[in-house]
């Protein structure tokens, strides 16, 4: 049975939002833009399109209006969170790359998933996978005579076998997929419980899932859990970190030691502002 969606409306008026800024920066893989600065979002089982206004802002045709404040972070502010962040020298430059950028708040399972997927392939081959397990194990649903279907649930992506998940191009990942849903099926597992920890015992617990990358966990945590104080040091991260910070760390650990004890709960932020200029801006290349 195809569930149908109301269609509620609201405006984002705030200079510090742009859609390309914050969809594009590798938080999620449910986006599609159109012409125009145009944009289709889908979160778990929730859609929402997104027109400018203008004068500037976005109008948003949406499923739930609670849903998708949360969802793009408009409670945060980030004037504060720029002008804190642009204490460092560097990352003045990443702040007026990404001006636009917010967090997202989006669904631990989804966040693990998804990273998971994209961990092991490009952007492009992990929106597809994304939409090819949406499609083949998700709720479907319409909105405003659309149909589309919602992200698979841990019973319902736990029906896929490791040979589709093989085909579908997770390789080893398959058996992650597979392990997780089990995991959380049997209650052995409650991402729940996971997020009500701090930053650092949270981290802990999702590590005890067997074969997830530590920059799937970070990214979970900061993007699932919204678990600001964590930093991922991925091979580029500590690249660029040894190249404009100069401050004399050498590991990964050191690394992002480094950004929670200084930046504290913008850590997460600096992250993802760091992230977005890796992946759009050809500057450290």
């Amino acid at each position: 049975m195809t569930e149908v969606k109301p269609v509620i409306r609201f405006q984002i008026r705030d200079s510090y939002f742009r859609p390309a800024d914050t969809f594009l920066s590798g938080q999620l893989f449910r986006c599609q833009q159109g012409s125009g600065d145009r944009w289709l979002v889908k979160a778990g089982e929730e859609i929402a399109y997104l027109l400018p206004l203008e004068g500037g802002g976005y109008e948003v045709y949406c499923s739930s209006e609670s849903y998708f404040r949360r969802y793009l972070g408009l409670s945060y502010n980030y004037a504060e969170i720029h002008t804190l962040l642009s204490l460092n020298p560097f990352m003045t430059r990443v702040l007026a790359f990404g001006k636009g950028l917010h967090m997202l708040n989006q669904e631990p399972f989804e966040t693990l998933v998804t990273q998971l997927i994209y961990v092991g392939c490009g952007r492009a081959r992990a929106e597809a996978a994304v939409e090819k397990l949406c499609q083949d194990f998700g709720k479907k649903c319409e909105f405003s005579g659309q149909k589309f279907f919602a992200f698979p649930t841990p019973a319902q992506l736990g029906q896929a076998s490791e040979e589709y998940l093989l085909e579908l191009g997770l390789d080893k990942r398959a058996k992650v997929v597979r392990s997780l849903c089990a995991q959380l099926n049997e209650g052995s597992l409650s991402l729940a419980e996971i997020g009500e920890h701090s930053d650092r015992r949270a981290r802990r617990l999702l590590c005890k899932i067997p074969g997830l990358y530590n920059r799937v966990v970070d990214r979970t945590l900061i993007f699932g859990f919204q678990k600001f104080r964590t930093f991922s040091a991925d091979a580029w991260t500590e690249n660029v970190f040894h190249r404009e910070f100069n401050t004399g760390a050498e590991t990964a650990r050191d690394v992002c030691a480094y950004f929670v004890k200084t930046l504290g709960n913008l850590a997460g932020f600096a992250y993802l502002f760091l992230l977005n200029y890796k992946r759009n801006h050809d500057l450290l290349e």
